[in-house]
């Protein structure tokens, strides 16, 4: 049984990001209600003050858990675009995929960055930055089928929001029990496949 790293033991960031990985935990095991800088404190084997070191309060907190699903999302998409660089309908694919994946695996962190819980005009820059490159990630995406003619002419960023609306109202639908949740990764590859088709019928050029 592995026992608990000490305190004093941990280097100053690989600390905050233990806190943070822990805080996630919980946060998926018992919601925000249930999340508290103590409890992440004891969960992670460190003092009561330790996370205060890092994190002001617990809004402070929930926003670096929210930052880490947005770099999620970014770290999705570059990497459909890498297995992927000549096809930007598979690149779409793959990033819907993924999205699809974040919120059935913690419907709690997709629900702390997109529910209006964190204030996008008062949070601080960094999830501002993250949530930004996300979104940018998937603009990415949608430019290099319009590169390639494949899309209508409307902006980029309609597009991209068009896309990004598609996907999560349907993710929205599932955790509402709106739509059947998928019991299995063959379920969902299917449900994302009905999705992906649809939009693809309003993004393609005619």
């Amino acid at each position: 049984m592995m026992k608990a790293q000490s305190k004093e033991s941990y280097h100053h960031g690989d600390l905050r990001n233990t806190l943070i990985s822990t805080a996630t935990q919980l946060l998926t095991q018992h919601g925000v209600a249930g999340l508290s800088l103590r409890a992440v404190a004891k969960a992670a084997g460190v003092s009561h003050a330790a996370p205060y070191r890092h994190f002001r309060d617990k809004t402070d907190l929930l926003e670096s858990i929210a930052m880490y699903g947005y770099t999620r999302l970014t770290d999705v998409c570059q990497k459909a675009e890498k297995n992927h660089p000549n096809s930007p309908q598979q690149q779409l694919f793959d990033a819907g995929m993924g999205y699809l994946h974040l919120v059935m695996d913690q419907p709690e962190i997709a629900h702390l960055m997109f529910s209006g819980m964190l204030s996008q005009e008062n949070c601080g820059e960094g999830l501002k930055q993250s949530g930004s490159m996300a979104v940018h990630s998937l603009a990415k995406i949608i430019e290099n089928g319009k590169q390639l003619g494949l899309y209508t002419e409307s902006k980029t960023e309609d597009l991209t929001l068009t896309a990004l609306a598609c996907v999560h109202g349907i993710a929205m639908m599932i955790l509402g029990g709106l739509i059947k949740r998928p019991e299995t990764k063959t379920q969902l590859q299917i449900l994302g496949e009905r999705i992906y088709n649809t939009l693809l019928m309003g993004l393609l050029k005619r």
